[in-house]
């Protein structure tokens, strides 16, 4: 079932206005929360860039609205939370652009009333049981290991999938996380969709796509932090056995099954010091040759990643981060594309996926009740084309970026005020420079533009819980 709002045709500044008064009446629903530690709440939410901010490179007011419920109920040690959102976005028929590190969307309709308007809804559940020394979880949310504030090993930016997953302490020091996931690859099974036709219309079956993953995290002396993981993405079968196992090597368990699957290892090491700073490394490894390590031609499919924070850097509850992001273009992606590190379309790795590279700065600091903070994202990505997948599995060269780029610089001050419990007002602005905008990885010769402009952005948020928006911060 689908449900419809229609709306009139008014300018966007205006019905964006009404959005917000209507979110705001909305918000003062009386919120539940009984003996049985039941606590039910109304989510509501909406937002309006002047310009279009990164959604689109057009110079285009567009909204995001969006409204629904939450609820969470614990009883000892069991706890199970849920939400469900109907959003619209006005001003863009299709979703927005994939190279920011919002939340992506897994399902978009055109709205009946307006062609630039279109629908999609968001749901989540996680239950969890808490132990003395023990996590286990069941759901469809988003889950993320490590230092990172946008990691190279697994981001939030595509939708949350169905997962099970664990957290294990077994001793003071060490810590062990596995994690399993169904994720959605998009690819259609063409003999599924044969052999199973709908009534009214096709029936599209997609192939299945799943991702195992399992990291350790010891914590030595003089504040350091070591950790090493494993994933793998392996498809057009069921949850294996093998991948369901969380104490073996995955390395050798995909070797096992015949090197069908899609590997990726990595190690990270974090130093927090008494004063209120962090550091840490990141590296990812997909393929390597060590004899051809310091060739021209080589099978270094590698990721980095480093970042430091601070927090008490000018104020006490200030918090300063700065991150660096380099990933090469043989990773994440397979021969065969069902093994792919992607799920709806969005990298399971860094949102700026393989063949990019990006910075990330951000100041926060509190400003009366308030939050203001300030906000760089500057990120590139290049080709990712069919023939660049032949070529690296032959082990030719290939001169990075040569194929074409997109690069964007998003440069945002934002102040947020509290209205009231888990209710924020946002008033900000943004300075956008997007070069070749509407380049397609996969086809790197079609049209582009040139974009610099500037965005007024307002919203108000109550109970708002997707990632990557500068909301979601607030929450972290």
């Amino acid at each position: 079932m689908i449900i419809h709002f229609r709306q009139r045709h008014h300018s966007g500044l205006a019905r964006s206005l009404r959005t917000l008064a209507a979110a705001t009446i909305l918000l003062g629903l009386v919120t539940v929360s009984s003996a049985q530690n039941l606590k039910v709440r109304p989510v509501a939410f909406a937002m309006y860039r002047s310009t279009g901010d990164w959604w689109i490179p057009e110079s285009e007011p567009v909204q995001y609205m969006g409204a629904g419920i939450w609820g969470k109920y614990t009883w000892g040690k069991l706890a199970i939370e849920s939400e469900f959102i109907n959003a619209r976005y006005s001003g863009l028929s299709s979703i927005p652009s994939r190279f920011n590190p919002e939340q992506g969307l897994s399902w978009d309709q055109k709205a009946f009333d307006r062609d630039d308007d279109f629908y999609a809804d968001i749901t989540t559940m996680l239950m969890s049981y808490t132990a003395d020394n023990l996590v286990l979880r069941m759901g469809q949310h988003h889950l993320s290991w490590g230092p990172a504030y946008q990691s190279i090993f697994g981001s939030e930016k595509p939708p949350p999938v169905p997962r099970l997953s664990f957290e294990w302490r077994p001793l003071p020091w060490l810590r062990f996380y596995y994690d399993h996931s169904q994720l959605t690859s998009v690819l259609q099974d063409s003999l599924a969709s044969a052999v199973a036709p709908a009534k009214y219309g096709a029936r599209r079956v997609m192939r299945s796509r799943n991702r195992v993953a399992h990291r350790f995290e010891a914590q030595l002396p003089w504040g350091l932090t070591l950790a090493g993981a494993e994933s793998v993405v392996y498809g057009d079968r069921g949850m294996d056995l093998i991948y369901m196992m969380p104490f073996i090597s995955y390395w050798s368990a995909q070797h096992f099954l015949g090197d069908l699957d899609n590997t990726e290892l990595s190690v990270d090491l974090t130093w927090e010091h008494a004063s209120g700073w962090t550091v840490y490394g990141i590296f990812l490894m997909d393929e390597w040759t060590p004899e051809l390590t310091f060739e021209s031609l080589n099978r270094n499919w590698f990721g980095w990643q480093y970042g430091l924070t601070r927090t008490g850097l000018l104020q006490s509850a200030d918090y300063f981060m700065v991150e660096g992001t380099w990933t090469d273009h043989r990773i994440y992606r397979h021969k065969f594309p069902v093994n792919d590190f992607y799920s709806h379309g969005y990298p399971v790795g860094h949102w700026a996926g393989p063949h990019a590279q990006s910075i990330t700065a951000l100041y926060q600091l509190s400003l009366g009740s308030g939050v203001g903070r300030v906000k760089f994202i500057s990120a590139r990505r290049g080709a990712l084309t069919d023939e660049m997948i032949v070529s690296q599995y032959k082990t030719e060269n290939y001169k990075r970026f040569s194929g074409g780029t997109e690069t964007m610089q998003a440069l945002r001050a934002t102040f947020f005020w509290p209205v009231r419990e888990e209710t924020w007002f946002e008033l900000g602005v943004s300075k956008i420079d997007w070069w070749n905008a509407g380049f397609d990885p996969a086809d790197p010769a079609g049209i582009t533009q040139d974009i610099s402009k500037w965005s007024f952005n307002l919203g108000i948020y109550s109970n708002f819980h997707l990632t990557g928006y500068d909301i979601s911060d607030l929450y972290r």
